[in-house]
């Protein structure tokens, strides 16, 4: 059996973790982080375009004082017109994979089954030490720039795109939608895919491929940011879990699939989860 999830913390926090797929106990430490969202300010040193920079206290914490940059030139830098190419080139624009719907749930040794979260699928760009949501319809989804910028803080890379759900959790570990869209806790980020890294177009790769590498990116025991919880072979079983939970369902994809617009992914939805009651009529009011 392939487990997928974070690292549990020394505390018994983490972000959706399982011990295994029997148990099937799942964390979340983003419900007592209300007032913890803003990103940490004792950042160290920075590299940018040959440039190094020492941040004492430039994005501090509430009620604290802003700090000084300072800017220090190294001894070997990149050529200006280096710096300008490296400035002017923009991450891809990226179509992302819409889950088509399927009636039941299947196993099959060549496929992995993810957790559906309830929450907002979102597109992670990061770049330059700064992030930014974009929506499955190419919306930017402001709302959460805050939480891009501390996972552009958090993960060590220059740029990179990931694709996952930001999602809240309550005290009882279930993802909470409406609580999500009235920002009543704070929100998390849930990946399930790495696209690109530093100059890396990772969408022609295998999704196992792509799944190894987002595993090693991913810090342990994160209550901010953590790999999607995953099954090989056993969709079944865990659609079950689902269901016994009173989760909302399960996503299939085919390990061997890259990630572009013949690839076909499958969520098999639970009947019985009752927070999808009156979704559609909550997004349809005002139109027309």
């Amino acid at each position: 059996m392939s487990r997928r999830a974070g690292a549990n913390t020394s505390g018994g926090e983490g972000l959706w973790s399982a011990s295994d797929l029997g148990q099937h106990r799942f964390r979340c430490g983003a419900a007592d982080r209300l007032v913890q969202r803003v990103p940490a300010s004792d950042r160290a040193r920075r590299r940018r375009d040959g440039w190094e920079i020492r941040c004492g206290n430039a994005r501090p914490r509430l009620g604290q004082p802003p700090g000084v940059l300072e800017v220090q030139r190294p001894e070997h830098q990149l050529c200006p017109h280096r710096r300008q190419a490296l400035i002017a080139m923009a991450l891809p624009r990226i179509e992302p994979i819409v889950p088509t719907l399927a009636a039941e749930p299947f196993d099959d040794p060549g496929w992995l089954f993810d957790v559906k979260y309830d929450g907002f699928r979102a597109l992670c760009f990061l770049e330059q030490w700064r992030g930014h949501f974009v929506s499955r319809n190419g919306k930017p989804l402001s709302r959460f720039t805050a939480l891009a910028d501390e996972l552009a803080d958090l993960l060590q890379v220059d740029e990179a795109v990931l694709d996952g759900e930001v999602i809240v959790a309550d005290a009882a570990d279930r993802p909470q939608f409406y609580d999500l869209l009235r920002g009543r806790l704070a929100p998390a980020y849930v990946a399930f895919d790495l696209l690109w890294i530093d100059g890396v177009d990772l969408r022609p790769k295998p999704l196992s491929e792509r799944r190894a590498v987002l595993r090693g990116l991913l810090p342990e025991g994160s209550s901010t940011i953590a790999e999607a919880v995953s099954v090989e072979g056993r969709g079944c079983e865990l659609f079950e879990l689902m269901r016994a939970h009173h989760l909302e369902g399960i996503v299939a994809k085919r390990l061997s699939d890259p990630y572009g617009p013949r690839t076909r992914w499958l969520k098999i939805k639970n009947p019985g989860y009752t927070q999808a009651e009156g979704r559609a009529e909550l997004f349809n009011r005002g139109r027309g």
